[in-house]
Formats: C-alpha cells, sequence, structure tokens
C-alpha cells in the first residue's frame, strides 16, 4: 500500500478506527510492486452490503442482498423474518429497530463458522494442512477478559490495539530493527555496500504485513530464547533466509541491546496511539464542550460554592472554564517530545566505534531517531532517564484530573436537576426502581480516570529511578 485515504483524508496507516458511524469512503492507492515473497491472485470478491436501513412512509426500507435473508428487531426482540427489502411497521410503534442479515436459518454467521467454511473449502482442495485449523480464544471476547479494558470495554478501546497489545509491541520492536538495518546500508557499511537498495521496500513489508499470527512465530521463538527481544532478531533473521540475503543477516541488531529497541519501540507506539486515537477523541470532547457552551451561552443558573446558592452565572460561562482548562494542558502537551533512548549495551555506542571508528555514530543514532518522529536522550546510560516521558504522563494526569471534575460536575448538576439525562429505549437504569436513569457514564468515567492517573502517577515517579543502568522492579 503506498496511501490510504479516508473520506478524502490521508491516513498515516492503513486503519480504520472504530469510532466512525455512517457511510465513509476509503481509497487505497498501491505501489504496483509486487511483494517479494510468492502470492495467490484470487478474483475480486465484495462483501454483501451491510443492510443501511431508513424509514419511509412508515416502513423500515433497506436494499435486499441476493440469496440473503434478514431478522428484523424490536427492542432486541425478533419482529420478522423477511428476504424482502422492507418491513410495515405497527401503527404508533416506538421504541429500537434495527435490522440484521442472517442465513437460511436465522441465525447470525460468526467468525468461528467463516473459519470452517472456508476450512472446508481447503481441505476439498487438498490444501488443507493435516486437516487441521488453529485457533485461539478471541481477544475480544470479553467474557474471558481478566481487564474491563478488553473487556466491558473493549468496543471503546479497541483501536489501541494497534498500539499497545503484545501483537503490536513485537509489530513495532520488528520495525525498529528493518529500519535500523536499512539505515545502517545507507551509510553504508562496507560490508552492506552491495545490499540492493531496491529491496528497502520488501523489507519494510516485513512489518506493513505482520499479522498476529507472524506476532505468534516469534512467541514460539521466544519459548526458546527466553527473551523477548532476541526472539524478534532470530524472527527477522528467519525472514531474511525466505528472501535471499541471509548474506547480510548479522548485520541485524549490530551493536545494539535491547533497551535501545524497547526505548524506541515504546515511545514510538505511543506517540502514535496519542496522535492517531487519543488526541482526536479528546479533541471531539473539546469540541462538544464548546458547542454547548456557545448554545447555552445566556442560560442563566444559580451558581453554588460550598454546596450553597451563590451568586448566579452562565451555564455556558461555566461550560468554558472546562474548555480553558482543557485546552491549556493540550497546548502544553503539544509542546513537549517523545524521549528515545539509543546508544548500545552501556549508552557508550563501544561496539560500535571499534567496530567502525570513522563513522560518526552519535550523529547517526541522532538522525536515526529523529526520522522515526522521536527525540533522542544523550547521554544515556543503559536505559532511557524517563523524565521526558514522565512529563508527558504528568500531562495526560492533568488533563484526566480536570475531566474527573467535569463529570463530577456534571452528575452533580443532574442531582439537582440542573439536566436531566434522555432516555434510551430498553435501557434499565433499576431493577428495583426503572423510573430512573443513573449518571452511570459519568460515574464510569471518574472511576476509569482515577484507575489511569493512579498508574499514570506511579509511572512518572518509578521510571525515572533505577539501580545504576538496569532494573526490572
Amino acid at each position: 500500500i503506498k496511501s490510504f485515504y479516508l473520506d478524502g483524508k490521508k491516513q498515516k496507516k492503513a486503519f480504520v478506527p472504530a469510532s466512525p458511524t455512517g457511510r465513509h469512503k476509503i481509497a487505497i492507492e498501491l505501489t504496483g510492486d509486487f511483494p517479494s515473497s510468492s502470492i495467490d491472485i484470487k478474483g475480486y470478491t465484495p462483501a454483501p452490503e451491510y443492510p443501511s436501513v431508513s424509514i419511509k412512509e412508515g416502513a423500515l426500507v433497506w436494499n435486499p442482498i441476493n440469496n440473503c435473508r434478514y431478522k428484523v428487531l424490536h427492542n432486541g426482540q425478533i419482529a420478522d423474518m423477511t428476504e424482502e427489502g422492507c418491513y410495515v411497521l405497527p401503527k404508533d410503534s416506538t421504541g429500537e429497530w434495527q435490522v440484521i442479515a442472517v442465513d437460511e436459518l436465522g441465525n447470525l454467521i460468526d467468525g468461528d463458522q467463516i473459519m470452517a467454511i472456508v476450512g472446508n473449502y481447503l481441505r476439498a482442495q487438498g490444501k488443507l494442512k493435516n486437516d487441521t485449523i488453529v485457533a485461539t480464544v478471541m481477544s475480544n471476547f470479553s467474557l474471558l477478559a481478566v481487564s474491563p479494558i478488553d473487556g466491558r470495554y473493549s468496543r471503546q478501546t479497541e483501536s489501541l490495539r494497534e498500539y499497545f497489545s503484545e501483537y503490536a509491541l513485537i509489530k513495532y520492536r520488528v520495525r525498529i530493527e528493518i529500519e535500523y538495518f536499512i539505515a545502517l546500508c545507507q551509510i553504508p557499511l562496507p560490508q552492506l555496500a552491495d545490499f540492493d537498495s531496491s529491496k528497502f521496500e520488501a523489507l519494510r513489508d516485513i512489518y506493513r504485513t505482520m499479522t498476529p499470527a507472524d506476532a505468534a512465530k516469534v512467541k514460539e521463538i521466544e519459548k526458546v530464547t527466553n527473551h523477548d527481544v532476541k526472539a524478534v532478531e532470530y524472527y527477522i533473521k528467519d525472514r531474511f533466509k525466505e528472501m535471499d540475503i541471509m548474506k547480510w543477516g548479522e548485520f541485524v541488531h549490530f551493536g545494539l541491546t535491547s533497551q535501545d529497541i524497547n526505548n524506541t519501540s515504546v515511545p514510538l507506539s505511543f506517540k502514535e496511539a496519542i496522535d492517531e486515537s487519543f488526541m482526536p477523541l479528546l479533541k471531539e470532547v473539546l469540541g462538544i464542550m464548546k458547542g454547548m457552551a456557545e448554545e447555552w451561552a445566556e442560560i442563566p443558573m444559580l451558581a453554588k460554592t460550598h454546596g450553597q446558592p451563590a451568586s448566579p452565572t452562565r451555564v455556558g460561562k461555566e461550560f468554558n472554564v472546562f474548555v480553558a482548562r482543557l485546552e491549556e494542558q493540550i497546548r502544553q502537551f503539544e509542546q513537549l517530545t517523545y524521549p528515545a533512548k539509543f546508544g548500545g549495551a552501556t549508552g557508550n555506542m563501544n561496539a560500535h566505534k571499534v567496530a567502525y571508528p570513522a563513522v560518526d555514530w552519535i550523529g547517526f543514532g541522532n538522525d536515526f531517531v529523529a526520522s522515526l518522529g522521536l527525540k533522542r536522550s544523550f547521554p544515556t546510560t543503559q536505559i532511557e532517564h524517563y523524565d521526558n516521558l514522565a512529563s508527558l504522563f504528568d500531562c495526560l494526569r492533568r488533563i484526566n484530573t480536570i475531566l474527573i471534575d467535569f463529570a463530577r460536575d456534571i452528575w452533580t448538576y443532574i442531582s439537582m436537576e440542573y439536566f436531566r439525562q434522555k432516555v434510551k429505549a430498553g435501557e434499565v437504569g433499576s431493577s428495583a426502581m426503572p423510573h430512573k436513569v443513573n449518571p452511570i457514564d459519568f460515574e464510569n468515567a471518574e472511576g476509569n480516570f482515577g484507575v489511569a492517573d493512579a498508574l499514570y502517577t506511579h509511572l512518572a515517579m518509578k521510571l525515572p529511578i533505577s539501580r545504576l543502568q538496569r532494573d526490572l522492579t
């Protein structure tokens, strides 16, 4: 993939977040080059379009797909099964209506069934090795999740798997190793002078196209090495063998220590998660606050201090207080840099200097880290200082603290009936008192922000402190 566009805007990654709703346009521009590995070219087979439902003249209407049945749900209960593209609504009906595509028996087709279909197809062609499909418990199966991050809140946090999962960490480590090898070729080191630069993009495809199944291979290697970064190095060398370039394989991870990989891959994943996932959502929240401040700019409200009636204020002004606070913290956050350590076993580039004394390794390290969008910490011990990372955590903690304050104020306004929450059909506020609509989203937000702040505080205080040059506490 050369370029990836979402609604006409070029994206840094070929990735669609889970948050958009409605219809969107995706454009993918290919490089026109074939990958170095063998490929099977398949015919283009579009997936059936998800039914886009609208209400016209008292009926639900959608575009039906041939040989497809539809289940119509009313408040989560089956109302009808049809092959048509419409359903006449009962007179004066209210509530939530949903249309979903199903098989001939009315069952949803899930991932396990799709795997069985594909497996049977491959077995019939004699292409299913050992007549076996290897499957794992789905990582998004929330009932088996240990933490609510991947459980109850998995729908909200799904996009973070691309940055903070074990798979993502392995992928980022492979990315750093590959880019480092390419940078050595571009010096060039004498033994790498004859490496064909046209293969650089094929090398980058190793991490660009990396799948969880590929990451699982790294974990298998780690069972032998008992060292996660060394397993990444061996995995890349295996790929070099497949590409018939193992002649240059010993320059993978040349002169580096594990922390040169960790202290670049982790801040890079953190930076891209902030830029591509967290900050757009935070600014979306900020935009909603601004909209409310403008809408309610002239609405008078009795202010309260110490919980007691005080001088009057305006609703819009109270929202603007939080807008100003968040904007200032975002401004401060955007001034901070993402630190990275890159300097060999004890930070001195010893092996590099001994092997190639004529190379400016300090300049090389600075340029390489800058090419990743990070700022190199120099000088360092074997590990990153983490002082600047602590600054990022501290600023994020302040942003969370402001949002806790906001959530508590809105909760209190609701309790005083300054605001009322909208009733959503089918939802129950209390098992004993169904008339209630509890402010659970604000309560959940306060609790989750509090847990996050505790972790930010611990990391900001712990990471900058080590026993001499390294410890794993």
